[in-house]
């Protein structure tokens, strides 16, 4: 068997919600499809999301939702891959990596797993709606998983140095793969499409659009951009914040801080969009302020449509961007608010940071580049992985 001929994958992961690992999903299933790959896509939580797309490029969902917890998941996916007999499994996110591994272990089927953030570390025991006890429980149930796993695969070297000892997997084994997008679905960043946006968003034609497209989380670091934008506002008069992204736990909080910003340089929160490239071609300057990332999906897009970046000075990131964008300390208002001013004044520095951007997404993020280390992964790990004898459920 020869990956992009003939492997039959089949996916594991939490939701379909639009994340980052379920657009990254999303963006390469039309690929692995073109190139031969039976894809089937097993997702654990009935929520919508990209399940209309998913289906449209050709791969087949299977919803595992249903009772009895994390067990129950287990039960289920255990019969989803014993009646498929895929040639491997691949999980991606917490939940589908505990539950992948155990069923396709149960099923003697090779599983491969994605690294896609750091966890367990300080910026997680740091955060307020998290319990250490229960932190520290989940990292030794994704260890102990992990044991199971014929491969992983991180999305940059940073994941994969961080992860190796946390979870005490051989750095060796860790193939670090990023994540990919598609230029023609993106589109281009024309005048036309620009104007059209902003009209939209009611953004007059010499207003600063800054974005910022996030789940309201505390990894995402929305808080941090609305401690440092009134300095930027008082800086940049003509600057005007809008912030994309779903709802979550920290929305009461950034609701009360957006309230207390005076109402005439008062960020506007657009909820939950799927027009984010549009977004990004209608902006003048991109803002990451997170904490932490695996990667910043939303980053790539942003150098692929020429958009100016200001990102938290993070190694993923760093191994993104490159010298393509202005860096501020993560969780530091005054730095974040410092670099946000000087990519709006100084338009020259910006304009060669983006060109500089866009001729390395180019070279390293495209999805053609993505899909085809991808299905290399894919055929190592089925080549080097002996199907085992299905142990007995418990």
């Amino acid at each position: 068997m020869a990956a992009g001929t003939d492997l039959r994958l089949t996916c594991v992961i939490d939701s379909l919600v639009a994340g980052g690992a379920e657009t990254s999903l999303n963006a390469l299933a039309p690929h692995y499809i073109a190139n031969g790959v039976d894809l089937q896509i097993v997702y654990l939580k009935d929520q919508a999301g990209l399940q209309r797309e998913l289906e449209l490029s050709g791969a087949s969902l299977v919803c595992a939702d249903g009772p009895g917890g994390r067990l129950g998941w287990v039960r289920r996916v255990t019969s989803i891959l014993r009646e498929r007999k895929p040639d491997l499994v691949h999980t991606t996110l917490f939940e589908a990596d505990v539950v992948g591994r155990s069923a396709a272990r149960l099923v003697g089927i090779p599983a491969v797993s994605s690294l896609v953030n750091v966890q367990y570390g300080a910026e997680q025991f740091n955060d307020p709606r998290l319990k250490n006890w229960r932190l520290k429980g989940a990292q030794l149930t994704d260890r102990i998983t992990a044991r199971r796993a014929a491969g992983w695969h991180a999305l940059t070297e940073h994941v994969a140095d961080v992860m190796s000892p946390r979870l005490r997997i051989p750095r060796e084994a860790i193939n670090v793969i990023p994540r990919g997008r598609d230029p023609v679905a993106l589109g281009e960043r024309t005048a036309r499409r620009r104007e059209h946006v902003r009209a939209a968003l009611a953004i007059a034609p010499g207003e600063k659009l800054v974005l910022a497209a996030a789940r309201q989380e505390y990894q995402k670091g929305l808080d941090v951009l609305l401690a440092a934008w009134p300095e930027v506002a008082e800086s940049v008069p003509n600057a005007k914040l809008v912030v994309a992204g779903r709802e979550g736990n920290e929305t009461p909080r950034l609701e009360a801080m957006t309230s207390a910003i005076d109402p005439s340089v008062r960020p506007i929160f657009l909820g939950k969009r799927n027009d984010v490239p549009d977004l990004l071609v209608a902006a003048d300057a991109f803002v990451l302020p997170s904490r932490w990332e695996g990667l910043g999906s939303v980053l790539i897009e942003a150098m692929a449509l020429e958009v100016p970046i200001v990102a938290s000075d993070l190694p993923p990131v760093l191994e993104v961007v490159d010298n393509g964008a202005r860096l501020a300390k993560p969780d530091d208002p005054r730095s974040l608010a410092r670099a946000l001013e000087s990519c709006l004044i100084n338009e020259a520095t910006s304009e060669q940071m983006t060109r500089s951007s866009l001729r390395r997404f180019h070279e390293r993020f495209t999805i053609e580049v993505v899909t085809k280390q991808m299905l290399r992964f894919y055929e190592n790990a089925s080549a080097s992985s002996t199907r085992t004898t299905a142990e007995p459920a418990v």
